[in-house]
C-alpha cells in the first residue's frame, strides 16, 4: 500500500471510530457540536496562524481568495436557476449546501497527512474567500429563504461576521503578513500546540457529525444537490488545473478545494431560521463521503 493510501486509509478509520462512538452512545451529536466549537474558535485560528507565518503574499496567491469568493456566488447563482420552480422554504435548503466549502474541519486535517503543512497556505488562501461565502452569503440565503419570508437584517450578518474567530484570525493574520509582521513568539508556539491536536479530533468530530438517515421524499432532491454540487466544482477544478500557470500544488489545491464537502455552517444556520435540519444534515454527510473518495482519487493521480 502507497503512502497516500495508507495515511488516507487512517484518517478514514478515524472518522469511522467516531462515527461508531456516536452510534454506541459513548459521545452524542451534542458532544460533536462541542468539539466543532473548540475546533472552529481555537484549533482552526492556531492552524491559520501556523501556516501563515513567515509566507509571502502575492498575486497568485491572492486569486485562491478571490476564487473562494467567486465559486459561491456562482454557486448562489445556478442554485437560484435550477431549483427555482421549488418552494421558498425547500428552495433555501437545496441552495445553502451548495454555498460555501468545508475546509477547515475536512480539509486541514486531511491535506496536512497527505501534502504537509507546505500545502496549508494554499488552503487557507481559498478558505478566507470562502468564510466569505458562508457566513455572508450563505447566512443571507438561510435569512432571505426562510419560511416566514421576513428576510434578513443587517445587523444579523454584522453580528455573525463579529463572531466569527477563524474569519477575524485570517483578516488579522493576512494583514500581519501583507505588513511584513510578525505574532509575538509565545502565540506562535501557542498555536503550534493547538495545531497539533487538529488532525486527530477534526476527523473523530466529522464521524460524530455522519448521519445516514435519508427520508424518501427527499432522495431525489438530495440527488439533484449533488449533482449540481460535484459538477460544477469538479469541471471547473479540473479545468483550473489544467489551465492556470502555476505550479502543480498550486493547481492541485484549487481542484480539491471546489470538490469538498458542504460547509457544516449551514446545520446552525437550519436551526435557526427552522429548516428541516435532517434533510440538511442528511445532504451534509453525503458530501462528506463523496468528497473523501473524490480527494483520495486526486491524491493518488
Amino acid at each position: 500500500m502507497s503512502e497516500v493510501n495508507y495515511k488516507m486509509a487512517i484518517s478514514i478509520l478515524i472518522i469511522l471510530i467516531g462515527y461508531m462512538a456516536k452510534r454506541f452512545k459513548i459521545v452524542s451529536y451534542k458532544d460533536g457540536e462541542a468539539l466543532a466549537r473548540v475546533i472552529f474558535n481555537f484549533i482552526l485560528p492556531a492552524i491559520i496562524i501556523n501556516a501563515f507565518t513567515g509566507i509571502t503574499i502575492d498575486g497568485s496567491l491572492m486569486l485562491l481568495s478571490f476564487i473562494g469568493i467567486a465559486f459561491g456566488v456562482l454557486m448562489l447563482v445556478l442554485g437560484n436557476f435550477f431549483f427555482k420552480k421549488e418552494d421558498r422554504r425547500m428552495k433555501g435548503m437545496l441552495i445553502m449546501p451548495l454555498v460555501g466549502l468545508n475546509i477547515g474541519l475536512f480539509a486541514y486535517p486531511l491535506v496536512e497527512v497527505i501534502f504537509g503543512q507546505e500545502a496549508i497556505k494554499y488552503y487557507g488562501m481559498i478558505d478566507i474567500g470562502n468564510a466569505f461565502s458562508i457566513f455572508i452569503i450563505c447566512y443571507l440565503v438561510a435569512g432571505f429563504y426562510a419560511d416566514d419570508g421576513s428576510g434578513f437584517e443587517i445587523k444579523a450578518v454584522a453580528l455573525q461576521i463579529s463572531r466569527s474567530i477563524p474569519l477575524i484570525a485570517y483578516v488579522l493574520t493576512l494583514v500581519l503578513c501583507l505588513l511584513k509582521i510578525s505574532y509575538p513568539r509565545p502565540i506562535l508556539d501557542l498555536a503550534s500546540i493547538f495545531s497539533d491536536a487538529s488532525q486527530s479530533l477534526s476527523l473523530l468530530t466529522l464521524g460524530i457529525f455522519l448521519t445516514f438517515k435519508f427520508e424518501k421524499e427527499y432522495v431525489n432532491k438530495m440527488c439533484k444537490v449533488l449533482i449540481v454540487k460535484y459538477a460544477v466544482g469538479l469541471g471547473l477544478g479540473i479545468a483550473f488545473f489544467l489551465i492556470l500557470p502555476f505550479n502543480d500544488m498550486f493547481n492541485r489545491s484549487i481542484m480539491i478545494s471546489l470538490t469538498l464537502p458542504s460547509s457544516l455552517s449551514i446545520l446552525p444556520f437550519s436551526v435557526e431560521h427552522r429548516y428541516d435540519t435532517k434533510f440538511v444534515g442528511s445532504i451534509a454527510t453525503m458530501t462528506i463521503v463523496i468528497s473523501i473518495i473524490l480527494m483520495w482519487i486526486m491524491a493518488i493521480v
